[in-house]
């Protein structure tokens, strides 16, 4: 039996705290609106009707939504069994991870490069939720393993697996179609700059096999969002602004841009050059796993660029751009080790280590997600009405701004508290408690000022100032 060493052991401790920490929130953090539109709309469908997008909506993760249906066909419909597809993604993601740090990065910069991948909240909220992006993320890890492992070896097994699963990937959120149509490319150039060890047209063949059979999985849905305007989420400034920013400022766990999410990135980004840079100096090599990455990132990038000035599509941006992260990680670390026995490769090493550290010791929790911060007290308001109403021996009515609806829905649904008592849609019933979300939401429309109790007088019966939830009562219509 092969013996593991120190270096092992640290990706060992490391990928097993933070799955534990993603493991607990998965328990812990409160449904989502997002997480209520695909279990209560989606799910609910037939396997028929989920695969044509009979219900056009973006929100329909593929592969996460038939995932979770199969998961509930065990007769446990709870919503740890939902996010389960996404917690298992992270064990796929975090494998992988260290299977790229150990084969294709040297001792502690390996270590550093998996700590870092792991170690940012903005994407592990998505492990610990019932959406796609785990599960395109985990898929994405894997397809860039075997993706390196074909540059290396130029064995075409590998250029299919890791094309396989970018277009899994994709199933699991169409935003990793920019993704795979650059590996796509990467995989049938290689061959050609490798003085054809692999048979370029075998690979070409297999390609268009998995072309075609994604052709035919998503043409149809994409079709349908196109000509129902579904495909509104996006940016429409640049890419540094739109795609990056918005990265930059969730990973730093806030909703509004300022100086600080500016100067994160440019300090990222200007270290990520001169990392770069002082490789070449290092290793000029033309095939290398740094410069295969390299070229996906800036591929990947281009892609977006030319697709908003040519097509009009929007840019990707925050949790639909969440590919561009490991990407960008790996460019930084295999860079560094080109020099990692030099002073200055351990201390950017240290630096980007220190900063990441500090940014996931600030903002690690088990109640919240930085996108849906809104929806973390659903359960605490809920619990608090309920028994609120039990000592009464009556319902307490409530209505809500939107972006509440669809978790309260979801735990009244399920008889979880019933003492509470949804009055939104009846006009006949005045509510006792109103949940208002009074900051804006531009991303989906929401305009904080529209609800109409806001015109009357009333009382503040309880504020959560950090998750902008206010909650009214004493309204007075008259």
């Amino acid at each position: 039996m092969r013996k593991i060493n120190q270096i092992q052991i640290s990706y060992i401790v490391i990928g097993l705290a933070i799955f534990s920490y993603v493991f607990i929130r998965a328990c812990c953090l409160d449904i989502t609106f997002d997480e209520g539109v695909t279990i209560m709309g989606f799910v609910s469908q037939s396997w028929t009707d989920i695969l044509s997008f009979t219900e056009p909506s973006a929100n329909n993760h593929l592969l996460n939504t038939l995932l979770i249906k199969l998961f509930f066909l065990s007769g446990n419909d709870s919503l740890l069994l939902a996010r389960m597809p996404n917690v298992l993604a992270f064990v796929m993601y975090c494998y992988y991870a260290y299977k790229i740090g150990y084969k294709f990065m040297r001792g502690y910069v390996g270590v550093a490069c998996f700590l870092v991948l792991l170690i940012n909240p903005f994407v592990l909220d998505f492990f610990g939720i019932a959406r796609g992006y785990g599960l395109g993320l985990g898929l994405q890890m894997t397809s860039v393993y075997y993706l390196l492992n074909y540059a290396k070896e130029m064995n075409s097994k590998y250029g299919w697996i890791s094309l396989a699963l970018g277009a899994f990937a994709v199933l699991s959120n169409f935003s990793m179609l920019n993704y795979f149509v650059v590996i796509l490319f990467v995989i049938n150039a290689l061959p050609l700059l490798k003085m054809f060890k692999v048979n370029f047209f075998k690979m070409a063949a297999k390609s268009l096999l998995v072309v075609g059979g994604l052709f035919a999985l998503i043409y149809q849905p994409i079709m349908i969002l196109r000509e129902s305007d579904s495909l509104y989420y996006g940016g429409k400034r640049d890419f540094y602004l739109s795609t990056l920013e918005s990265l930059s400022r969730y990973t730093l766990y806030v909703q509004e841009t300022s100086k600080m999410v500016d100067v994160f990135l440019d300090i990222f980004l200007i270290t990520s050059l001169i990392a770069l840079v002082v490789s070449l100096f290092f290793n000029r090599k033309l095939i290398t796993p740094r410069n295969i990455i390299l070229l996906i990132l800036s591929l990947a990038a281009l892609s977006i660029i030319t697709q908003f000035k040519y097509f009009g599509t929007l840019y990707l941006m925050d949790r639909t751009a969440l590919l561009y992260i490991p990407l960008f990680i790996f460019v930084l670390f295999l860079s560094i080790q080109d020099f990692q026995v030099k002073w200055y490769g351990k201390a950017i090493t240290l630096i980007v280590i220190l900063g990441f550290g500090i940014n996931f010791l600030n903002h690690a929790n088990l109640y919240k997600t930085v996108t849906w911060y809104f929806n973390s007290r659903t359960e605490t308001i809920l619990h608090t009405f309920n028994e609120m109403g039990k000592e009464r021996n009556e319902t307490v009515k409530i209505n809500f701004s939107w972006p509440f609806a669809l978790p309260i829905q979801y735990y009244l649904e399920r008889g979880d508290y019933p003492h509470v008592e949804i009055v939104k849609w009846n006009p006949d019933i005045d509510e006792e408690y109103y949940i208002h979300l009074p900051r804006k939401i531009d991303k989906v429309h929401y305009d904080p000022n529209k609800p109409e109790v806001l015109k009357y007088e009333k009382d503040i019966y309880k504020e959560f100032k950090s998750e902008s939830i206010v909650i009214y009562t004493n309204i007075k219509k008259e």
